[in-house]
């Protein structure tokens, strides 16, 4: 060990008697620590002018998305600095000749390859050392600042110059040329982050190549979360090229090709062997160091995953001749299952597969302009051709019928099965992010695990459809797939009920009566109540001009519909369009899902609804909880007026026309039948009609879906949607002014350097001297 030390103490004298590592230094510090500053002072301007400034330990040192952030940015350039430090290693000893005295000398050459790397690693910290000080100035500047997060990040810099310096230490030492050593290890790290394209049509050399490629390996640690596999793929990669090196300086030695030629592959071997194994999920540790761990699951999706029993597969269909096909193009597939990490994690045995297939696509309508006088299987051979698909293994319209593709449209979609066969699909959506979250994944895991929650709808009486299309229907928050908010991709199912063909079936959780236009009949009525003393939960929905075939239904759980039409004239909109605000106890005593509308202070609009009374319910013994209110000026119940639009509205206080506060939905609960009942009444069957619900009005924040969210949430008991909230990030506000910003620009960007370059020069004075 002395001899590796004195060898890599002798190479880090000739390593600062350059100007190259000195000036590597200045230019790295410089760099650093105006990456640094300018996203700093980005962001605190930011503040000062009142925008957001939550996350900022990820917003200056790691975005992933962006190239302008600390460590991201210095992970991108340090190709640039490490060949120009590796490439005079081993050259300089061949070109100069004093290779052979080493030979000559009692010095193996292990301990000439490890002495040599040693001084890497040394002057490596020391470019860590420089890079600390921006979290250090950091920590001074952000309250709450991340810390370990931003320590994993240093981490895997460092690792990644660990890695680069092997290998430009072997490729200096195959060459007396130091622009020839130092353009090969550009050549061989540019290698090593490309291997992870070539060859991804083939599952078994996709899994080789995407291990042996660099690229994105340290994003892991930026990003705050250390794995087991990541930190051994540099040891890997180090040992190999080191084990080249000794190879290679043995070779000068024992100049046996075919002995040289097999143990580089013995080397090579035992690392692709080493890697292969450290990356199987079984065996792969993790260590989430951020202070929220936003690369873990949230405490619910963890027990949901734990907690299945069994094997999962997880299979994604990719119609190629779908819109949204090149997510999962053989070239794409390793990037989409890193998707399932977080799950894989916990749970090891799930499998992911993929199919490719082609049908008629229902989102792809440009595939036919593209391909005008082709068939479609003509069509899907040709693109088949264009992302290396062997079309002999994508299935056509005959093989996958009866799979379920055509009810999803035919699109991307994945199919999660339980080996006790239980299923479900995982859509994607229509919306900016595409891909599913958290939230939807884990609802899907735990719909296979144990059911979903079945929704009925009452028919029979002109009653609003779930799966009906028109503007006053409900299917696109109940059942349209490639919304990400409805609640059939949250863990419900629906289906219809007629009450006049029997009672209601024992597999309906929750039981909808949406504007029934006639009246129910006593058998259906009975029927209804039956449920209801059960301990059925319940949601019904009125409207006024029919208020009458429902009132008997909401009279019996003790709530009455206040006479006439709730309005809210203004100069904007009609006057039956009345905004609701959330009641301050929905979100503790209700559902998690309000806690967003509250921040956001959205509202809830109702078209033509009703207010409600609920005296007599609290009588009965139920628990009444107000959910959605009017204002407290300005609203009354309408009860002369007809034609909305074309009366001027007056308030008239002698016919009974109050203005007040309306409640316009509120939430019973009591215990019955050995379990908590719950029942939902709106005074508006509108408010999550197609035509409403998604309705964008200038200057009004409205949140329809999202409230109806929260009411089945309650509804299932807590069980859909599951509950993946984030904690609120603490590293959200500064602790310095602009001023201070000016001051440590001279520190950092002008007076360290400097004092690097007087080292320099004071060294280089010295020695002229000597």
């Amino acid at each position: 060990m002395k001899t590796i030390l004195n060898i890599a103490k002798t190479e880090l004298k000739n390593l600062f008697y350059s100007p190259i590592a000195w000036l590597i230094l200045i230019i790295f510090t410089i760099q650093a620590n105006i990456t640094f500053l300018d996203m700093f002072e980005l962001l605190l301007k930011f503040a000062d002018s009142g925008r957001s400034s939550s996350n900022i330990t990820t917003r200056i040192f790691t975005e992933p998305m962006g190239a302008r952030t600390v460590f991201i940015k210095i992970q991108n350039n340090l190709f640039l600095y490490i060949p120009l430090l590796t490439m005079g290693l081993m050259s300089r000893e061949i070109s100069s000749g004093s290779i052979k005295l080493l030979f000559s000398s009692p010095v193996s050459s292990y301990q000439i390859v490890f002495g040599k790397y040693f001084a890497m690693l040394f002057y490596g910290l020391i470019l860590i050392g420089i890079l600390s000080l921006s979290v250090i100035f950091g920590s001074m500047g952000v309250k709450n600042l991340d810390v370990p997060y931003l320590l994993s990040g240093l981490f895997g810099v460092y690792l990644l110059i660990c890695a680069y310096s092997a290998i430009g230490l072997f490729m200096s030492a195959l060459t007396s040329y130091q622009v020839v050593a130092a353009f090969s290890t550009l050549a061989i790290l540019g290698a090593l982050n490309y291997v992870g394209t070539v060859g991804q049509s083939i599952a078994f050399v996709r899994e080789l190549t995407y291990w042996l490629s660099m690229s994105g390996r340290t994003e892991t640690m930026i990003s705050g979360l250390l794995t087991s596999e990541d930190v051994m793929y540099f040891l890997i990669v180090v040992t190999i090229f080191l084990g080249f090196t000794i190879v290679k300086l043995e070779a000068g030695r024992i100049r046996k090709k075919f002995v040289n030629f097999g143990r580089y592959a013995l080397i090579l071997l035992i690392g692709v062997v080493g890697g292969f194994v450290f990356s199987r999920p079984t065996i792969k540790s993790y260590l989430d160091v951020t202070a929220n761990k936003h690369n873990t699951l949230r405490e619910n999706s963890q027990r949901i995953v734990k907690n299945i029993d069994g094997k999962l597969i997880i299979t994604t269909y990719v119609n190629i001749l779908g819109y949204n096909m090149y997510y999962g193009v053989p070239i794409r597939v390793k990037v989409d299952m890193e998707r399932f990490e977080k799950y894989i994690r916990f749970k090891p045995d799930i499998e992911l597969k993929y199919v490719y297939y082609w049908d008629t696509p229902s989102n792809n309508p440009y595939i036919y302009s593209r391909y005008p006088d082709d068939s479609e299987a003509e069509m899907a051979k040709k693109v088949a051709d264009l992302y290396d698909i062997d079309f002999n293994e994508v299935l056509g319209p005959d093989q996958v019928k009866g799979m379920g593709l055509k009810e999803e449209d035919n699109v991307f979609v994945r199919l999660v099965e339980h080996q006790d066969g239980e299923k479900t699909f995982l859509r994607i959506f229509k919306d900016m992010q595409v891909m599913p979250d958290e939230k939807e994944i884990t609802v899907a895991l735990k719909r296979v695990d144990k059911r979903s929650i079945t929704v009925g709808f009452v028919k029979g009486h002109g009653e609003r459809e779930v799966f009906g299309t028109g503007d006053a229907d409900y299917s696109r928050v109940s059942v349209l797939k490639n919304y990400r908010e409805s609640l059939i991709n949250n863990g419900f199912d629906f289906e219809e009920i007629d009450l006049s063909h029997g009672d209601v079936p024992a597999s309906i959780d929750i039981l909808v009566v949406a504007d029934a236009r006639s009246p129910l009949s006593e058998l259906e009525q009975k029927r209804l109540y039956s449920f209801i003393g059960n301990g059925g939960n319940l949601l019904i929905a009125a409207e006024p001009n029919r208020r009458e075939h429902l009132a008997p239904l909401a009279k019996h759980i003790g709530v009455e519909f206040i006479d006439g039409v709730i309005v809210e004239p203004s100069e904007n909109f009609s006057p039956t369009l009345v905004i609701n605000n959330l009641t301050p106890k929905i979100q503790e005593e209700i559902s998690f899902v309000f806690e967003r509308m509250a921040i956001r202070n959205e509202k809830v609009t109702t078209l033509e609804g009703m207010g409600l009374e609920y005296e007599l319910a609290k009588e009965k013994g139920y628990a009444v909880t107000p959910l959605l209110q009017t204002k407290w000026r300005g609203c009354w119940n309408e009860l002369e007026s007809t034609n909305f639009e074309a009366d001027s509205l007056v308030q008239n206080t002698d016919v009974g026309e109050i203005q007040k506060p309306y409640e316009m939905a509120v939430a019973l609960s009591k215990q019955k039948a050995g379990k908590v009942q719950r029942i939902v009444v709106l005074g508006d069957a509108d408010c999550w009609s197609n035509s409403e619900a998604f309705m964008q009005r200038e200057d009004l924040e409205t949140n329809n879906p999202r409230f109806m969210m929260g009411i089945f949430e309650w509804l299932s008991n807590s069980e859909f949607p599951v509950d993946v909230r984030k904690p609120q990030f603490q590293d959200n506000g500064f602790k310095i002014s602009q001023s201070t910003i000016k001051i440590w620009k001279i520190v950092l960007v002008w007076l360290l350097p400097l004092g690097i370059a007087i080292t320099y020069l004071s060294i280089w004075l010295t020695r002229r001297k000597k």
